[in-house]
């Protein structure tokens, strides 16, 4: 024996092969395969998909320089400029590729006048009555209440208009 450990340091069999071949040829997305060339992007310097055929509706605006597509998102701030060519975005023409699925929006939460319809009852003072609006029926303490607002407004009005 050598004196080495061997206890869960080899494998059993052959090694498995890694892809260490480099794929030749146009590019093709890695979901559906279709063919997509790339453009670099000249603000961030990425490199976008697109589908290689250009479009009046693309939102992605390109020139060859070199060998290489460059150009930029069309924005606000960055408009479509005639030498550059329009291309559509890959990310919204895979078919393969699962959409994302928006999130509902939570309920709002119930405020006090969500709690019964605002409606219009009859409510006597002093022997007139009085439309009041509000929700929920009044007990005998809020009639209390209100007939004392009611008599109080009542005796300013009179102070104010005599």
């Amino acid at each position: 024996m050598s004196g080495r450990r061997t206890t869960g340091s080899r494998r059993a069999g052959p090694r498995p092969r890694r892809n260490t071949m480099k794929k030749t040829g146009p590019a093709s997305c890695d979901d559906c395969q279709a063919r997509i060339v790339y453009i670099q992007m000249v603000a961030t310097g990425k490199r976008i998909p697109v589908d290689p055929i250009p479009d009046d509706q693309g939102t992605v605006c390109a020139r060859l320089i070199g060998n290489q597509l460059q150009g930029y998102v069309i924005s606000r701030d960055h408009p479509y400029e005639r030498p550059y060519t329009r291309y559509v975005a890959h990310f919204g023409t895979c078919d393969a590729r699962p959409r994302p699925v928006p999130k509902p929006k939570p309920e709002p939460a119930p405020t006090l006048f969500d709690a019964e319809p605002d409606t219009c009852r009859l409510v006597e003072v002093d022997g007139e009555v009085i439309r009041v609006h509000g929700a929920g029926e009044m007990n005998d303490e809020d009639r209390a209440a209100f007939a004392e607002i009611v008599r109080a407004a009542r005796r300013r009005y009179e102070r104010d208009n005599p």
